[in-house]
């Protein structure tokens, strides 16, 4: 943003590298090598050689997986319910929940509640031309609001916390993510895998979701799977998302653990045969 303006300039894109073989084959050394550009930007792309062709190293037949399901429309439920400053007055966020079947938990409503504002709510506000105000916080332990320079908001629910009230004290804020004493203890007893979107039921092998994806894809747009446009789809994909009255659910197989299943690349003591070159990546 400039200052002063509400006009949006996209950042400029991440810097893109592609080593020769000689700096593929040792890629700890390539790394520190491009260190001092590429964390300029924090984030940028590796090309491997054009030549380097690993093979997919997952045994296909035995490979089974089940997918996670994603309402795009999940969050519009917030606009039915009157929309978010509705939903926080009326402290309505575990219905929210409960309406998006979201497991039951004493904090669910407020998790929901910080991911909302922090991505949702923002960008309506800036789709609608209004300034973004957000609530006065309180301390929940003195009930006060002023020496904000030394109140401290939870990244996990929301709660605000003067740093002298917290037991024990802290000397000065804390840098990077806090989690308040209610939420350390909720974190605690959380059950594993409770976290992204809903699991789906049904298992896939690789080729029957392949075929269960293009089948569906085939059917929504109307036309063979190949000709679907990919800018296509994701203008779909954002017009459902921001949809009230339009119900579409994904099954996407991400979230699959590499431990269990492998990353699909090839490893020395594996049984594929590797060539000199990836032998020496590997």
């Amino acid at each position: 943003m400039k200052s002063g303006s509400d006009d949006f300039l996209p950042p400029p894109e991440c810097p893109v590298f592609e080593p020769s073989w000689a700096e593929f084959r040792d890629p700890l050394g390539y790394i520190a090598k491009i260190r001092p550009i590429a964390e300029k930007s924090g984030i940028c792309k590796i090309r491997p050689p054009a030549d380097w062709q690993p093979p997919f190293a997952v045994e296909i037949d035995n490979f089974r997986f089940t997918p996670r399901i994603q309402r795009l429309n999940e969050l519009e439920i917030v606009m039915e319910e009157g929309g978010y400053e509705a939903v926080c007055k009326e402290r309505r966020w575990a219905q929210v929940a409960q309406r998006l079947n979201y497991p039951s938990g004493k904090n669910i409503g407020s998790l929901l509640r910080s991911h909302y504002e922090r991505i949702i709510y923002p960008y309506e506000m800036f789709q609608s031309g209004a300034n973004l105000v957000m609530d006065l916080y309180v301390c929940r332990i003195c009930c006060r609001g002023d020496e904000d320079d030394r109140l401290l908001l939870c990244d996990g629910c929301n709660d605000s916390y003067h740093i002298f009230c917290l037991l024990p004290p802290l000397s000065e804020v804390p840098k990077g993510i806090w989690r308040c004493p209610k939420c350390i203890v909720a974190e605690c007893k959380r059950p594993p895998e409770a976290f992204g979107f809903e699991q789906a039921t049904q298992e896939y092998t690789l080729q029957s979701f392949g075929e269960m994806a293009d089948s569906f894809k085939a059917d929504y747009f109307n036309m063979p799977v190949h000709m679907v446009p990919t800018e296509v789809v994701e203008k779909e994909f954002w017009r459902l998302v921001s949809s009230i009255e339009e119900d579409v659910t994904v099954e996407y197989g991400a979230d699959i653990h590499s431990k269990e299943f492998g990353s699909g690349f090839p490893v020395n003591n594996s049984k594929w045969n590797l060539s000199p070159e990836e032998k020496v990546i590997y």
